[in-house]
């Protein structure tokens, strides 16, 4: 245990504890390298869950364990368009792995995959902005539930915010609290509505449905039974192109910027 859990007083504590991994280039240690079984994304995947289990074990020895919400999340997909500098081979060795070194540095498969879903990091399709999550907090989560809600990270300033018994700012905040839904208080998560920016809004989902609009090219697909957006029913369902067409023109509006398919000031 640190010095600084030793020492703590009572009171509310916030740790931000940001992985550079499993961002290109992937590295992990000696220890961890090919342990896995699944290649170097996965030696790098074990090393994350090695670091997270320590986290969890400081808490414990602090005795903060049954006080504290723990999430862990991701920011986007895999990198599956990275260019080429991060496959380029090492002219110098970095960290402590001869492995690594020895291996030529990155390829192209250790970017990962979005399985089944479409697209990847810097795209509006889902291998881009829809990852997987988990929260814990005891008393008030119920361990092993799982969910296909819909949560942004947005939505977690406000939430952790409102569990803290804090006071949110005055001024408009994009983030709705989640707490009702993920202490199981109410069954279906409040956000019905996800906007896809990339500089620009690309797209929008709206219940199950999502409109992405890239280029004058409408594609309406069906969250529901149709995740992997395979199926594009925009000439089917016209009248709901231009229902979401509305409503992304109304959000970009609101925080300042432009819809993809209409640029205006």
């Amino acid at each position: 245990m640190s010095a600084a859990w030793k020492e703590r007083k009572e009171g509310p504590f916030f740790l931000y504890f940001a992985y550079n991994a499993a961002h290109l280039p992937l590295h992990t240690t000696t220890e961890f390298y090919g342990k896995s079984g699944a290649g170097l994304r996965g030696d790098v995947i074990q090393t994350i869950d090695w670091s997270v289990g320590e986290v969890l074990h400081a808490l414990k020895e602090a005795g903060l364990d049954k006080n504290t919400i723990v999430y862990f999340g991701s920011d986007n997909g895999p990198w599956e368009n990275a260019p080429d500098r991060m496959f380029r081979p090492l002219k110098e060795r970095e960290g402590t792995n001869e492995k690594i070194w020895e291996r030529g540095g990155n390829k192209p498969w250790d970017a990962g995959s979005s399985g089944v879903l479409r697209g990847y990091k810097h795209t509006t399709y889902e291998g881009g902005p829809r990852v997987p999550a988990m929260i814990s907090w005891p008393g008030h989560i119920k361990p092993g539930r799982i969910s296909n809600g819909l949560i942004t990270h947005m939505d977690l300033y406000t939430t952790f915010i409102k569990a803290a018994k804090g006071e949110l700012p005055q001024y408009k905040i994009d983030g709705m609290n989640m707490l009702p839904f993920l202490t199981g208080k109410v069954k279906q998560s409040p956000r019905k509505e996800y906007g896809y920016f990339i500089n620009n809004l690309q797209g929008i989902r709206v219940g199950e449905w999502k409109l992405r609009d890239v280029g004058g090219h409408a594609q309406l697909f069906n969250m529901k039974y149709d995740p992997e957006e395979k199926y594009n029913q925009a000439k089917d369902h016209p009248e709901i192109v231009q229902q979401l067409k509305s409503r992304m023109i109304e959000l970009a509006r609101d925080v300042g910027k432009s819809v993809e398919f209409m640029y205006f000031k």
